[in-house]
Formats: structure tokens, C-alpha cells, sequence
């Protein structure tokens, strides 16, 4: 049964590759234009405090 999984995975990477790069570049823009505006908007909210990011909490949230 695992074996079928993965036979009709490789099937459907195999017909769909495309969308899933587009999907991928997709994903990676929308993530970096997020980042761009929330560190704008973080900013004129806390003004110039010295701001301190969770790494591990900010990868979850993404």
C-alpha cells in the first residue's frame, strides 16, 4: 500500500512539475513581500525600541 503511494507520488510530480515550481516561487515571493511589510509596520508601531525576533516562532508562523 506504501509502495502504491509513492508509485501514483512520483506519477503526479512527474505530470505536475510545473505547477509545483510556480507554486514554489509563488509561496517564496508572497513570504518575502510579507516579511517586507510586517517589518515596515512593526517599526511605525514600536517606533525605534530595539526590536527582538523569535527565529524559531517567525518559521512556524511562515
Amino acid at each position: 500500500m506504501v509502495q502504491q503511494a509513492f508509485w501514483l507520488a512520483e506519477k503526479e510530480l512527474k505530470s505536475n512539475w510545473i505547477a509545483l515550481i510556480f507554486t514554489g516561487t509563488a509561496t517564496v515571493f508572497y513570504a518575502l513581500l510579507s516579511i517586507i511589510l510586517l517589518e515596515q509596520d512593526s517599526r511605525n508601531l514600536f517606533g525605534t525600541e530595539t526590536m527582538y525576533y523569535n527565529n524559531f516562532l517567525l518559521d512556524i508562523t511562515f
